[in-house]
């Protein structure tokens, strides 16, 4: 199997201020030097041949890469020396974070704003009004209307952000991100190389992540006329797009709602429970509750069946003293498993139980 391996080279930098000087040590492990004399900063590779002269103000931008000021105009050299950008820009600015591999500058002149990258070639021209940074994803505006830089393809479809997602692969270098987009009104996925890789077809994109078997999976929930449904990454159809909502429960059930009732659908064998419907469900750690016309009852969470009828108006599983308190007729007490009464159906609040105030109650 293929496998990307992305070595992470951290660089030292070494100062010493002794004498006004400062040491830097570059790629290649050869200083060069900065010198300041009368608020002034003088720049000088290894071997002594100078390299700037009368700088300003000299401080580091991001990894080796440093921004150099003189005359109120910025430029970047690296820490070999070697120039990366002229000192002809009213601004540059890193936006990304310190744990990117690849450096993009963001650059200023006059009004208008473009990106250059770590060798020193403009990726975006010099041509938009703001360019942002906004969940890994430069927002270049311009009149008015955003665009999106994806690999360094411009992307004139609008990105929603906050859908942004990754599919994990086995090694990190590996995982892949993806991106919802909004077209006619339609919704789509694009890839990391900024490709159409879902058609807009959908009216919402809801990406879902669930563990199954121990690896992660990759889901959609797709919205089309107003009803919802699943697919996977292959577009595969996995819930039929017909019904009113659907949510994520836990890694393995979903519930689906139609004509104001739901069901649980089993991820894992992609199967519709149909044995009952609901109108609420609350999610709890053995037994969950759900609740259909004003009446309670619990389902197991491993085997999702009914532990007793729709009968109660409120229903509690005891972990302490594995039972349940039961709210029937306005009043409580407390059943088994099998529906026998431990304590009889006859208070007014649960906490006048006999011994019900020593309960863990679920």
């Amino acid at each position: 199997m293929h496998r990307k391996i992305i070595i992470f080279l951290f660089l030292f930098i070494a100062f010493n201020q002794m004498e006004g000087q400062i040491q830097i040590a570059s790629k290649d492990y050869c200083p060069i030097e900065i010198r300041q004399n009368n608020n002034k900063y003088q720049i000088l590779t290894c071997s002594g041949k100078v390299i700037l002269n009368d700088i300003d103000s000299i401080g580091r931008l991001f990894n080796w890469y440093w921004l150099v000021k003189s005359n109120n105009k910025y430029g970047i050299y690296d820490a070999s020396g070697e120039k990366i950008l002229d000192i002809i820009y009213d601004e540059i600015t890193f936006p990304g974070s310190i744990w990117v591999l690849n450096a993009e500058f963001t650059v200023r002149k006059g009004n208008k704003y473009g990106i250059y990258n770590g060798k020193g070639a403009a990726t975006v021209p010099i041509a938009y009004d703001e360019i942002k940074f906004k969940q890994g994803v430069f927002v270049l505006l311009k009149e008015n209307k955003e665009y999106f830089l994806i690999n360094n393809i411009v992307v004139k479809d609008k990105i929603l952000l906050d859908k942004t997602f990754r599919v994990l692969g086995d090694f990190p270098s590996d995982n892949t991100t993806f991106y919802v987009f909004q077209k006619d009104n339609k919704q789509g996925i694009l890839d990391e190389n900024g490709a159409v890789f879902l058609d807009p077809r959908y009216d919402d994109i809801v990406p879902k992540r669930v563990m199954i078997d121990g690896s992660a999976k990759n889901f959609l929930f797709v919205k089309t006329n107003n009803k919802w449904g699943m697919i996977d990454m292959n577009d595969s159809m996995i819930v039929p797009i017909q019904y009113e909502s659907i949510e994520l429960v836990n890694p393995d059930y979903l519930t689906v709602e139609m004509d104001g009732l739901k069901q649980f659908y089993d991820l894992k064998n992609r199967r519709l429970i149909t044995d009952y419907n609901f109108e609420r469900h609350v999610g709890l750690d053995k037994f969950s509750r759900i609740e259909k016309n004003g009446m309670q009852t619990l389902i197991d969470n491993q085997t999702m069946q009914l532990v007793f009828p729709f009968k109660y108006e409120d229903i509690s599983y005891n972990e302490k003293s594995n039972n349940f308190t039961v709210k029937l007729n306005n009043k409580y007490g407390i059943i088994d498993f099998d529906e026998k009464i431990i304590v009889p159906i006859i208070y007014d609040n649960f906490w006048e139980i006999p011994n019900g105030n020593n309960t863990n109650s679920q």
